[in-house]
């Protein structure tokens, strides 16, 4: 098995979207890590995975539906000699525009042809649930019916799984709630290695790593998601589980280090397959 980071673009994240922010702390966490700004510019990545002769794509990238930043997956898979319609399977952390919107092409069709499309059962059912759409704030409702009419392009081909299913041989969901409903990871296992693809447990390295505690307004239920962050964080310390980010660090493999009252993240060394297909592990 391999797994091969792909960067789609970036996004720009202010203090405004972080629940919980502390301005001088947040200050002396920029300053440790070294950013100048306020404003932090973090990866939009999705990641590749070679096993067992199949193709499977984790999330597909925010697409440039916000602009130029973004939208670069199909020339990030270009680049590691993936066609799209190559791919077999898309399997996603959970239906947030960053995550899915690259499912389709510019004119609402099927961007990966062949793929089926796995989506979590409560994450499908909180954002196609009329009732509950209704009491979502504006910015959400906008999202449930982007992520709505973006899986219609694969009708029958949409598959829901369990919290905690095995998806194949090698390959398991974990539930992760909080950010959103079903949002989950996928644990991958291979010659007696592990990696969990944590999708957004955490969104800004340089704070919630130290501050697990801090969230983002995008979260449906900011209590649980910093609940599902510390115990998550807490667990792949412990284990010394190698872990993958859509939002860390490009390419965003690497360990977590328990430090003081919170973690630190240790970016993991760069590995290049045999085609010399960018950043694998």
């Amino acid at each position: 098995m391999s797994v091969t980071a792909l960067l789609d673009g970036s996004g720009d994240f202010g203090p405004d979207l972080v629940v919980g922010y502390e301005a001088d702390m947040a200050r002396d966490l920029r300053d440790q890590a070294f950013l100048a700004s306020e404003t932090i510019t973090i990866p939009i990545s999705a990641y590749l995975i070679e096993a067992d002769g199949a193709l499977l794509l984790v999330d597909t990238g925010l697409s440039d539906s916000r602009g130029p930043a973004s939208g670069h997956l199909i020339e990030a898979l270009a680049r590691v000699g993936v066609r799209p319609d190559d791919i077999d399977a898309v399997l996603l952390t959970h239906l947030h525009p960053d995550h899915v919107n690259g499912l389709t092409r510019p004119d609402g069709g099927r961007a990966f042809s062949r793929a089926a499309v796995l989506v979590q059962e409560e994450e499908f059912a909180y954002w196609t649930d009329d009732a509950i759409v209704a009491t979502m704030p504006d910015f959400r409702q906008a999202n449930a019916r982007a992520a709505l009419e973006t899986l219609a392009a694969y009708g029958d081909d949409v598959v829901l799984f369990g919290r905690t299913e095995r998806l194949t041989n090698d390959i398991a969901a974990v539930a992760l709630p909080g950010h959103t409903p079903g949002h989950t990871g996928f644990r991958l296992e291979s010659e007696g290695e592990t990696l969990l693809i944590w999708g957004d447990i955490v969104h800004l390295a340089a704070y919630q790593f130290a501050r697990p505690d801090w969230g983002m307004v995008f979260d449906t239920d900011p209590k649980v998601a910093a609940e599902t962050r510390r115990a998550i964080l807490e667990a792949v310390a412990a284990e010394r589980e190698m872990v993958a980010g859509m939002h860390l660090p490009f390419p965003g493999f690497g360990y977590v280090e328990r430090r003081g009252a919170g973690f630190q993240f240790h970016a993991a060394e760069w590995q290049y397959g045999l085609e010399d297909r960018g950043s694998s592990s």
